[in-house]
């Protein structure tokens, strides 16, 4: 291919409103009877496709188009994802005000700065939780015989709620960093509770590299 020939396939790739982006969508693990009437795990392949995601030269083109039905999907869509961070601050702090909401953190240009993984867009699912639920004790009773299941338990109700109960316990944040590592080493669902996995982790990580907070007579 001469350059005057790369240059043009350049120049019309560049300018695709959608490229082709590989996904994998997961399954979970089922128990269903087979022919002999005994119950078996079953699990669907994971599948793999090439979706098409929206590039900046049609995001641009959308916004130009002018189209006011259009325009006001795209803003719903990153408004999701404003109230989605919104809700992690409100899920944090039980006493949340409007005077205590940090806006700051609410701005896209905060948002997007963050690891992927870090962003509440990116948060688990709720079925995903659900699954990691009942995955949590049924993998670490067996890996942790030391442990009782209360303790087993106790451990996953802190990750289901994002480890906010511990937020200021760096000693306990790291023990139980150590727990989702070992859990997520040893589960059989890895591939549909990757994002659980690095959710808790990042969280842990972010959590742990707070400054500890002081009180000083002026904060009473």
């Amino acid at each position: 291919m001469s350059q005057d020939n790369v240059a043009s396939a350049a120049a019309v790739d560049t300018n695709l409103p959608y490229l082709p982006k590989e996904m994998s969508f997961f399954f979970r693990t089922k128990k269903q009877k087979n022919e002999l009437g005994e119950e078996v795990e079953v699990k669907r392949p994971t599948v793999k496709l090439n979706v098409p995601v929206i590039t900046i030269d049609g995001l641009v083109a959308l916004l130009n188009e002018g189209n006011g039905t259009k325009i006001a999907g795209l803003l719903s869509v990153l408004e999701d994802v404003i109230y989605k961070q919104a809700k992690e601050q409100v899920d944090e702090d039980e006493s949340i005000t409007q005077d205590k909401l940090d806006v700051n953190k609410l701005t896209l240009d905060y948002i997007l700065s963050l690891p992927p993984s870090s962003r509440s867009s990116n948060a688990p699912t709720d079925e995903q939780w659900k699954l990691f639920e009942a995955d949590y004790p049924a993998t670490m009773a067996p890996v942790q015989p030391e442990r009782t299941i209360e303790q087993i338990n106790l451990a996953r109700d802190l990750f289901l709620k994002k480890l906010t109960p511990v937020k200021d316990k760096p000693p306990m944040l790291n023990v139980l960093k150590s727990y989702i590592a070992l859990w997520f080493t040893h589960t059989k669902q890895q591939e549909e509770l990757a994002t659980v996995f690095e959710y808790i982790n990042q969280r842990a990580d972010a959590l742990i590299a707070q400054p500890p907070k002081v009180l000083t007579l002026d904060a009473i």
